[in-house]
């Protein structure tokens, strides 16, 4: 084995005076030699210090191709890389990018524990996905499997799980929960004071569309949610996770089946382990986090937990002759002492996950179940129905405006003023694409946008309404409007 924590360094090779002659001076100071020494003598002497360049120049040779010129590539090296060398920011990147078709079995743990004086108190939660993925299309993304999520707290001696099978295409969830506990996760905690019997919804197939999810994370969940909402999200975000590594240490060779694979003990970019944790933040409890969005506090509080890992190191196992990504796993903890005042004296926190990737490249078809009813359709959540589908798509249209007012005051802050067009841009920022008018409106396809090259601090976007008005989103809002805007200075 070799020790990839020994770093040759590159060996310079010395400039050596040609010598035309056994009997050319090799004297530095070019003094002749004295007629004392014996010819025999000479010639083993100018022969050894040839011998001795010639392996100088041998070895400078090697080295210079070995540190320099050498490929720097899993298949042409035999995984012998130096562990400062990132592995993935090449080719193994490449191939897992270009990989759209894909299977996938994740187990993700999160442990909080606090001590204080005699006393523990512990938070643990588990999600396991089983599923195939699509994300052939950037913007139609498609993923379905199975989900089971569980929690328990010794808090209060309490155990919640929530499990079923599920399906995303783009924006769209559908979701068949065949076991829950009482209280069930999500479901229960949809507005908890309403009484539901959720035997209607057990084994049914429902689908909640974004303007849904929209609506329960603005006044919706009063508790956890615990199921993977948006599911192609998470598989990228792991399909991703260790891109930029830095191998640590070759480990032996093991075979998946007949695939033979590299394995490596790698150190995280944390930027990506960061994302990870932000999103098991973000399925735990989509009312508090968002995904495009840094909560202060859990900001804090993952910032700490990586400053007191220092490094957040995992195994991988690659595949020698495809550079994929066959198995990978991360065990981190970190405890810290609490600020004094403070009840809790320790704090610990445990993240695990192991990942499984298979099927790479199948062809999957992923479509939406032969029936479903949307959840607000279905009795024990009617509070969130609509009185007709008219009002549903108006109510459409002012989230989809909300939702590029948000997109917009980001570019604001990120380049100091709004994008500038003369129609309605297709993608800002993160959201790509721009939702359009739901249709069956009196202005079907792209919401209305008024021209604003010239005064980049301005803009007014605007739907029409089904009951005859019309909303306009501007620099510093939003408001209703009983006829059209006539520019940007509408407001």
């Amino acid at each position: 084995m070799v020790d990839l924590n020994t770093q040759t360094p590159i060996t310079p090779v010395p400039n050596t005076p040609v010598l035309s002659s056994p009997d050319q001076p090799i004297n530095p100071n070019k003094e002749q030699v004295t007629n004392n020494q014996p010819p025999k003598k000479k010639i083993i002497i100018i022969g050894i210090m040839i011998i001795g360049v010639i392996l100088l120049v041998i070895v400078g040779l090697i080295t210079f191709y070995l540190q320099i010129w050498r490929p720097n590539r899993l298949n042409q090296t035999q995984g012998k890389f130096k562990p400062n060398d990132q592995i993935i920011s090449g080719e193994v990147k490449t191939k897992m990018t270009d990989v759209k078709t894909m299977h996938m079995d994740a187990n993700i743990s999160l442990t909080r524990l606090w001590e204080a004086g005699d006393r523990q108190s512990n938070l643990n939660r588990t999600l396991k996905l089983n599923q195939n993925a699509d994300l052939t299309d950037s913007k139609i993304p498609k993923s379905a499997g199975r989900f089971d999520s569980r929690s328990n707290s010794s808090l209060d001696n309490s155990e919640s799980y929530i499990s079923g099978e599920n399906i995303t295409i783009g924006e769209t969830d559908y979701f068949k929960f065949t076991q829950f506990s009482s209280p069930a996760p999500f479901l229960d905690y949809i507005l908890p004071s309403t009484s539901k019997d959720l035997s209607q919804i057990k084994d049914q197939w429902v689908e909640i569309d974004e303007l849904m999810w929209h609506r329960l994370q603005k006044d919706g969940f009063w508790g956890p949610s615990d199921i993977p909402e948006g599911q192609t999200t998470t598989i990228t975000i792991l399909r991703d996770l260790f891109t930029k590594s830095l191998i640590k240490k070759e480990l032996p060779e093991e075979k998946f089946g007949t695939k033979e694979t590299k394995h490596y003990i790698v150190n995280l970019n944390r930027e990506n382990a960061e994302r990870l944790l932000r999103e098991v933040y973000y399925i735990e409890n989509p009312e508090d986090y968002k995904r495009n969005k840094k909560d202060e506090e859990l900001e804090k509080e993952i910032g700490e937990f990586f400053n007191q890992l220092g490094e957040i190191n995992g195994e991988i196992w690659i595949g020698k002759d495809d550079l994929l990504i066959y198995q990978a796993k991360i065990d981190a903890e970190t405890t810290r002492k609490m600020a004094e005042g403070t009840k809790e004296k320790v704090s610990l926190i445990k993240f695990g996950l192991d990942l499984d990737f298979s099927q790479f490249g199948q062809k999957l078809f992923i479509g939406s179940p032969e029936s479903s009813e949307k959840l607000e359709d279905v009795e024990a959540f009617s509070y969130w129905a609509f009185s007709n589908p008219s009002v549903r798509r108006d109510a459409l249209r002012f989230d989809n405006l909300y939702e590029i007012l948000e997109e917009m005051r980001s570019y604001k802050n990120e380049f100091g003023k709004f994008p500038q067009s003369e129609k309605m841009p297709t993608s800002i920022e993160n959201l790509d694409p721009v939702p359009i008018d739901p249709g069956s409106g009196p202005c079907p396809g792209p919401y209305q946008w008024i021209p604003n090259t010239t005064s980049p601090q301005k803009f007014v976007i605007y739907a029409c309404m089904e009951n005859g008005k019309f909303y306009m989103i501007y620099e510093g809002g939003g408001q209703n409007m009983d006829n059209r805007p006539p520019g940007l200075n509408a407001k």
